[in-house]
């Protein structure tokens, strides 16, 4: 405990009477001294952590990413030489392999190394054609359409398709509850690769929830076929988005219908420079309780609570009741300077949130996680 006569308003030259402080007995080594400035009123809020996540078979199953095929390089630097701009602008930079995938709250971006099976009239197999493929989506949180973009990289032919023109056949479906609309090509489905033919191909559809429910997971898969001297080959799944890489359609927070890719965990960013003492309330928090509600690194999300039998209010008043008075001063920030009269006033402050089912405030009935009877103890 250290005590000092001065404060950030002060001089320092007056003489003060400290009242009596009492110690608890107790191991106290998990709180370490935290030491912040004053709140800094101009700093605007930052923006939400929105860095996409591997969400590759590989990185699910533990054995890390996996790394760029040997025609990726090469693939890679023919999108981004094509220009044909993306609804996802950061997939263009990623490494083609084989099912490979990254998320945001809003974005996927899937690739995948793909044969094109080119067969005769007959069923019989007569040439091949060989795709990096990327696929792009963009969903949103405020509506229920979402657009998509396929872009198509030849790496090999075999067979008739060195020598005959071969024009790509696309399918694209979703599921559940979802329906797409006509394939617009942005550029030439046909590829000429015994003329040297190797340009970037570029196919945009448009998908919509149809809200038949209030909630619904939406997987969406791209089928690719080939036609050759009119004779068209059965299309084939070419690259689908899966357990990791689904969307989740809803109108439960708001009746405004939005999808989002329910894997993601978005990361929120606490104003430390406008408000550091709640910010150093919820880092004191998060790493001193063995739970480390939402730490992005070695924690456990938090989980947005949304009830009709119980409300961000009724898990507050547990935590900061207003008899006794632990009062919460929406007006101080826990900083003075915060404050409209610019004076210091005792506040009751709560992490984990109480919008979350992590929240101390939130009974276990009601599926809280960790709920406390008395805030006092």
């Amino acid at each position: 405990m250290r005590l000092s006569n001065f404060n950030s308003g002060g001089t320092g030259d007056k003489d003060i009477a400290w009242d009596a402080i009492a110690f608890a007995p107790g191991d106290q080594s998990k709180l370490p001294e935290v030491i912040f400035g004053d709140p800094d009123k101009s700093v605007e809020q930052p923006a939400d952590d929105t860095t996409p996540t591997d969400v590759s078979l590989s990185v699910i199953n533990g054995t890390g990413p996996a790394g760029p095929s040997a025609t990726s390089a090469a693939s890679v630097a023919a999108v981004k030489a094509a220009g044909s701009g993306s609804f996802v602008e950061w997939c263009d930079a990623k490494p083609f392999n084989n099912h490979v995938q990254w998320i945001n709250r809003t974005e996927a971006c899937l690739k995948e190394h793909i044969p094109v099976v080119i067969s005769n009239e007959d069923g019989e197999i007569i040439g091949t054609m060989d795709f990096d493929v990327q696929a792009e989506i963009k969903a949103h949180n405020d509506e229920n359409g979402m657009n998509t973009t396929l872009k198509l990289v030849p790496t090999s032919a075999t067979g008739v398709a060195t020598t005959a023109p071969v024009t790509i056949t696309l399918a694209e479906t979703c599921a559940f509850d979802c329906t797409t609309s006509n394939v617009i090509w942005k550029t030439p489905s046909t590829w000429e690769w015994g003329a040297g033919d190797r340009h970037v191909g570029d196919a945009q559809m448009g998908l919509f929830w149809q809200q038949a429910r209030t909630s619904e997971l939406v997987g969406v898969t791209w089928k690719l076929g080939a036609t050759v001297a009119g004779a068209p080959s059965k299309n084939v799944v070419a690259v689908s988005t899966d357990r990791y890489s689904q969307l989740r359609c809803d109108r439960t927070v708001t009746t405004n219908p939005g999808c989002v890719f329910e894997y993601y965990k978005p990361t929120y960013v606490m104003n430390a420079k406008q408000f550091p003492a709640a910010a150093a309330h919820a880092w004191l928090v998060q790493t001193r309780n063995n739970k480390y509600f939402g730490r992005k690194n070695g924690g456990t999300s938090l989980t947005y609570m949304n009830r009709d039998d119980s409300t961000t209010t009724d898990s507050r008043n547990v935590i900061c009741p207003p008899t006794p008075a632990y009062i919460r001063r929406t007006d101080i920030g826990m900083s003075p300077e915060l404050s409209s009269s610019g004076e210091d006033s005792s506040a009751c402050d709560e992490f984990a949130f109480a919008n979350s089912y992590q929240s101390a405030g939130m009974p276990a009935n009601k599926d809280g996680t960790k709920p406390v009877d008395d805030p006092t103890k």
